[in-house]
């Protein structure tokens, strides 16, 4: 048997020191403090950097070979994918059904280093004798430069440090001390935010930005910040925060809206290294792993249509996530677990009532509050509250915020999958297809996340490569009814033949006459809808009218994960039935509810709604109100312009 990884001197990896006897990782002024046996699996990978190690060698080599648990492995694999995001001096990239490699990111010259010396005039023999290299030296400048402003043009230029000016004024003379109290708070969130400076009073010049407010302590008198610009003192952004019995604290709440729209703000602006911080409890850290791993269990178990057991996931992941916080109250992971946990579904769960929904979707928005404040450039709290702010139909900060996750956090799977969802609102998703693969790349055993590519590939126009791929999905995950759902939809979108082909795969190809409930319930709406293409319309027209009424009664809309998303796609199968009035009924529902559950349907997209409805002109008025709405169109737009000028 091989024994474990032996002591090995000091490890350099990219801008990384890795110190095994010490348990130690050092990057540039920053000393963190690893598990015993994080430190033995990051040094056996760092010492095999560039090979793949088997699952199966790891354990023989970092374990003893002794029996092990696939959570244990998964939890210092995830403690190590965290590590790769705090000190980006390498990648840890999973090659499916084969092991691990970790990849060292080389260290990025400092611009003093760079620089050539001032006043070192090169030898004029050497001048005659390398015109070569000399040409040599400004092609390779040359493919820097160029290198630079694609990646500038993607994901915003990064840009020297702004800085920040903090003037909060208390309302009565009594409110001082809350005034420093308050102010002490919001300087140590962001003291987080990465490309940020805080000035003090003594500074002097221009900041690139002010916080000003004033600071009261009753309901009548509320806590009131403003954001502005430095240079021309216009407002970014402005809040209200009123003591509240139903919320958090409005301090709490006031310094978590302030660092995100700060955040905002910086998004194609700052750069920097994170801040130094304390490395999290490895009890914290584990019962955190367990947790997540429960809860992608049980959103599994949901897809799959086992209501039941998915809760029983729920459950234990819940009790993982209540037993970290009671631990360290502000561990981002374990704020983030929760909050995942609380989201979804966004709609009653079996037998919850509606009062338990509601503060279950409160308890949400509370985990997100103070993850905020903990730690606002963690890509996970970043997502959240993109995605936040996508539900509040504010997509334009909802970018900001996704693109500094991806910036932030490039080896974070959410960031970069939920930047390609983004994208695919926006229209760009021949550009989103490279961030749904990286984050396949990074966590290719999540069904969810595999599912992005195939939704991309219908956004740009392949509906063959997208079904395809569906079906690839189907073959490795063959009951779940979300993922055949999914399919069906894009069927929709290809006429009768495709309709009945999916049907016959279902039905036959994958389960050999005899499907499951959840499945079977996809192949009789295929079939249902492929007949009403032949005029027999009354199976199809019965089936999507029962799940209309189930879905206003909240009983049970399975269709998707939130009641506005299941109208979505019921308008869309209502538009192909042609019935126009019952479609724009559901429709206006989801639009209401913030949903772009399909951007491939939406307007300016590859299968937009179908006539009679598209050319409805209640259908055209419903995209132009509110005026979020009406901006987003009109960016989809000239996406679509510019996609169809240069195809042309």
């Amino acid at each position: 048997m091989t024994g474990p990884a032996p002591p090995h001197p000091t490890i350099s990896l990219g801008a990384l020191t890795i110190r095994p006897a010490t348990c130690e990782v050092i990057v540039g002024a920053r000393r963190l403090v690893l598990e015993p046996q994080v430190m033995r699996v990051l040094a056996m990978l760092a010492r095999d950097a560039g090979t793949v190690v088997s699952r199966d060698e790891l354990v023989a080599r970092c374990w003893d070979g002794r029996s092990v648990s696939e959570d244990a492995i998964n939890r210092v694999i995830s403690r190590l994918r965290k590590l790769a995001v705090e000190t980006a001096a390498f990648e840890l990239q999973t090659q499916r059904k084969v092991g691990y490699r970790l990849v060292a990111i080389p260290p990025v010259a400092s611009a003093e280093e760079a620089r050539p010396e001032a006043n070192a005039p090169l030898p004029a023999a050497r001048r005659s004798r390398w015109p070569a290299a000399a040409a040599a030296a400004a092609l390779v400048l040359l493919l820097l430069g160029l290198a630079a402003w694609i990646l500038s043009a993607s994901l915003g230029a990064r840009s020297a440090t702004k800085s920040l000016a903090i003037h909060v004024t208390a309302d009565r003379p009594g409110d001082r001390a809350g005034v420093q109290a308050f102010t002490s708070n919001l300087r140590q969130s962001l003291l987080r935010v990465r490309g940020l400076r805080l000035l003090d009073g003594a500074a002097t010049g221009t900041p690139d930005l002010t916080i000003d407010g004033s600071f009261g302590s009753t309901r009548e008198r509320p806590i009131l910040l403003t954001l502005k610009d430095g240079s021309d003192g216009s407002a970014i952004w402005s809040g209200r925060f009123a003591r509240s019995p139903l919320l958090l604290p409005e301090q709490q709440r006031a310094v978590a809206a302030a660092v995100r729209y700060v955040a905002v703000w910086l998004s194609d602006r700052g750069g920097g290294e994170p801040s130094a911080r304390e490395p999290e409890r490895s009890d914290v850290s584990a019962l955190v792993a367990d947790g997540l791993q429960q809860w992608q269990t049980g959103r599994e178990k949901r897809e799959q249509g086992k209501p039941s057991l998915a809760m029983e996931h729920y459950a234990v992941a819940s009790a993982k996530a209540d037993a970290a916080l009671a631990l360290d109250p502000e561990s981002p992971r374990a704020l983030m677990l929760r909050y995942q946990i609380d989201l979804l579904p966004a709609y009653p769960r079996p037998g919850e009532t509606v009062p338990a929904f509601r503060n279950r979707l409160q308890r949400a928005d509370e985990m997100l509050t103070r993850a905020l404040s903990a730690d606002p450039d963690d890509p996970a709290v970043l997502v959240a509250a993109a995605r936040d702010f996508g539900r509040a139909a504010d997509w334009a900060a909802a970018g900001a915020l996704l693109r500094r996750a991806v910036r932030l956090g490039p080896s974070s799977a959410d960031a970069n999958t939920w930047y390609a969802f983004h994208l695919a609102l926006v229209g760009r998703c021949r550009e989103g297809l490279r961030y749904a693969r990286k984050g396949v790349e990074l966590d290719p055993g999540s069904s969810w996340r595999r599912r992005a590519i195939p939704r991309l590939m219908q956004g740009a126009g392949d509906t063959s490569g997208a079904l395809r791929d569906y079906a690839r999905l189907l073959r490795d995950d063959r009951a779940n009814g979300v993922l055949a759902y999914e399919t069906y939809l894009v069927a929709l979108s290809g006429g009768r033949g495709r309709l009945a082909q999916l049907a016959t795969f279902l039905r036959h190809d994958l389960w050999q006459g005899d499907p499951p409930p959840g499945i079977l319930a996809v192949v009789d709406r295929a079939e249902a809808a492929a007949a009403h293409r032949d005029g027999r319309a009354a199976a199809f027209d019965r089936l999507l009218d029962q799940e209309f009424r189930a879905t206003l009664e909240n009983r049970k809309p399975v269709s998707a994960s939130t009641a506005g998303d299941t109208m979505f796609a019921l308008a869309y199968e209502y538009a192909h039935a042609r019935r126009v009035d019952r479609a724009l009924d559901a429709l206006t529902r989801a639009h209401d509810a913030g949903s772009t559950y399909l951007p491939w349907a939406l307007p300016f997209g590859s299968h937009e709604f179908p006539p009679p409805l598209r050319s409805d002109p209640r259908y055209r008025a419903l995209w132009l109100t509110p005026t979020a709405w009406a901006e987003l169109m009109r960016e989809r737009e000239t996406t679509s312009l510019a996609t169809a000028a240069s195809r042309s």
